[in-house]
């Protein structure tokens, strides 16, 4: 800013040594020097515009989606390979080989016969195409959090903290596998997340609470044609996140995962407790009831004969008085 005064004042009090100079070299010039935000606002130049949208970026090393749990491309290919084969399988069952069942004349005269033939080789076909597209219904390939405070995307140590106490309004994506192996991603909210205690025959650890479970200010009403795209879109209530370090360390940020499968469990645990509370409070209640109406009864019986006992003393009182 000094600078800036000095040539100033120099070229209003000698203005010869710079303007009436017949070298241009040696003539006297103005340092300009624009600051920051002028550069990066004004500049035509694009260098300083991109730094300057990419500085605050810079600070997050975390993006706003982050992947906490990965299954592993080997266990996503290998499930999706098999979905597909048992789809192609059923493909060449129903296009090649039912019609030929059908159109065998010589083999068998009896249309009905062939009817239910070819029927039952389709319906046998498919089979393990539904079984499959059932059981690996569940099964997690990836799981991203949603980080919308940018605090927790600055650094390792932020990214601990917040998910030491999430939130139960934060958002999760759960991608699964469809019945043809293509990627389907459920969004959820952590407070509708339960777990689920090990079953033979259960291959999901974790399901969503249905509509009519959770809170009546969090229901929508939904009309009957938006009901029928979810269901053709398949809408997926349990899952199957395999426990393990190896999936989490896939991910680039273990322990989130595990963060997040902590507050599921307490939300759980809570809610088990608040059911024992309600049935412990209707045994009671019952049991109460019970003992307050036999209670009840028995004053009744009391002051029956206590009505029955009056009557008796007034009956021999008016017949004392007629023999008086």
């Amino acid at each position: 800013m000094l600078a800036r005064f000095f040539s100033i004042s120099h070229a209003q009090l000698s203005s010869r040594v710079w303007s009436l100079s017949k070298n241009p070299l040696s003539r006297f010039r103005i340092r300009v020097t624009p600051t920051k935000p002028t550069r990066t606002k004004f500049s035509t130049s694009s260098f300083f515009r991109i730094a300057e949208v990419a500085a605050p970026k810079a600070q997050q090393r975390y993006p706003e989606c982050l992947c906490i749990y990965k299954a592993g491309d080997l266990r996503s290919g290998w499930v999706a390979f098999w979905k597909a084969t048992a789809i192609f399988e059923f493909g060449c069952v129903f296009f090649f080989l039912s019609p030929q069942f059908y159109k065998a004349e010589e083999w068998e005269p009896r249309e009905w016969v062939r009817n239910v033939y070819g029927v039952g080789i389709t319906i046998i076909a498919a089979l393990p195409m539904i079984s499959l597209s059932y059981l690996t219904a569940p099964f997690v390939k990836r799981v991203n959090l949603h980080l919308p405070n940018a605090w927790a995307r600055t650094n390792r140590r932020t990214l601990a903290a917040f998910s030491s106490s999430l939130p139960p309004t934060t958002r999760l994506e759960f991608v699964t596998l469809r019945t043809f192996p293509f990627e389907r991603t459920s969004t959820v909210q952590l407070s509708h997340l339960r777990a689920l205690p090990s079953q033979w025959g259960r291959f999901a650890n974790i399901r969503l609470l249905k509509p009519w479970e959770r809170p009546a200010r969090e229901v929508e009403m939904k009309r009957l044609w938006t009901r029928f795209v979810e269901a053709a879109r398949e809408p997926r209530w349990k899952f199957y996140v395999k426990e393990g370090k190896a999936y989490t360390i896939m991910s680039g940020v273990p322990g989130v995962w595990e963060d997040v499968a902590k507050q599921v469990k307490r939300q759980t645990e809570e809610e088990d407790a608040k059911k024992e509370m309600k049935t412990v409070v209707k045994m009671v209640g019952s049991r109460n009831g019970v003992a307050l109406g036999k209670g009840r009864e028995k004053e009744k019986e009391k002051e029956r004969e206590r009505k029955v006992t009056e009557l008796a003393g007034k009956k021999m009182k008016r017949q004392t008085t007629r023999r008086g």
